[in-house]
């Protein structure tokens, strides 16, 4: 059952915003990691920039 159909969208939206974390992600990284709070979702995502641009160089 999505976010959506449990009346949370709104609560996980605003979390994804403060962490500038796009809705794909958000799911992509509840279905591997669970529900993530914010200081984790942005480490996370520190961690995948920086693995990125790693790949990039």
């Amino acid at each position: 059952m999505g976010l959506r159909s449990t009346g949370l969208r709104s609560r996980s939206h605003t979390t994804m915003e403060e962490a500038g974390i796009s809705e794909q992600s958000y799911y992509r990284w509840c279905k591997e990691y669970g529900v993530l709070q914010i200081e984790e979702a942005k480490r996370l995502k520190l961690e995948i920039f920086s693995a990125r641009k790693r790949l990039g160089s």
